[in-house]
């Protein structure tokens, strides 16, 4: 039978349905190695982890896990998914999951006990290959997280952008398929731009992912830019210190 097919068998006096699955799911499910990533138990229980306040890296499996840790919320959460992938049949599987995710939402919004979830996703498409040039999306990218988390300065001044409302949770999940490569190079490069006084260099950045994301490894072509990018920042910031002290 087909993967998706909707029809029921008998096997020694039972029914067993089998349910329609959408057409991204039905190629998880389709290709080993990535049914193994999802399904396997330690991928789900190491999904995702908090790098600082409300960033958040993790694999393809991290997306449901955050949406069934704020449903288990009480707070306001205004979260955004940020889904750095270049399979347009895993970026269908987060669109699907993220809609059945809505309609739920929808369903539940009178309930006494509910509370709002606002959820923004954005997508960029990016190839975990050492070819690929990473440095281009950084701009565009970074300012995303900058917005999800309502902070427009860098750490040295002192704000982290996190709000202050015990009852309310801002949250940025930058997930990619395998959680190792892609999302972890765009959350370094976040830490490298935004958080320069605590990360002064790449290694800084990986040792810090790590601590949440132990298979956190950018890909060589990846690790090489982001040690470029590092090199610039560092370049611009004593450019901008002799200026300020010459005027």
């Amino acid at each position: 039978m087909l993967v998706g097919a909707s029809s029921s068998r008998g096997f020694k006096g039972l029914r067993v349905a089998f349910l329609p699955l959408t057409k991204a799911l039905a190629f998880i499910i389709s290709h080993p190695y990535t049914y193994k990533l999802l399904m396997t138990s330690n991928h789900y229980d190491s999904a995702s982890g908090e790098v600082i306040p409300g960033l958040w890296v993790g694999n393809l499996m991290s997306v449901s896990k955050m949406l069934q840790l704020q449903e288990n919320s009480n707070k306001e959460t205004h979260l955004t998914i940020i889904s750095v992938l270049s399979n347009p049949n895993l970026i269908r599987l987060v669109s699907d999951i993220l809609e059945q995710n809505r309609l739920k939402l929808l369903a539940t919004r009178n309930d006494a006990n509910s509370h709002t979830i606002r959820i923004r996703h954005e997508i960029i498409e990016l190839k975990d290959l050492a070819e690929t040039d990473l440095l281009p999306v950084l701009p565009h990218v970074l300012m995303l997280i900058d917005d999800a988390l309502g902070c427009h300065t860098t750490s040295s001044s002192g704000n982290d952008g996190i709000s202050n409302d015990v009852n309310q949770q801002i949250i940025c999940l930058v997930h990619c398929a395998r959680g190792a490569s892609r999302s972890v190079s765009i959350v370094i490069a976040y830490l490298l731009s935004r958080h320069e006084s605590r990360f002064k260099s790449f290694e800084d950045a990986l040792q810090q992912v790590r601590r949440v994301r132990s298979v956190a490894q950018p890909n060589i072509g990846f690790s090489l830019a982001l040690q470029r990018f590092e090199k610039t920042l560092r370049e611009e910031r004593r450019e901008q210190d002799k200026n300020c002290s010459s005027s």
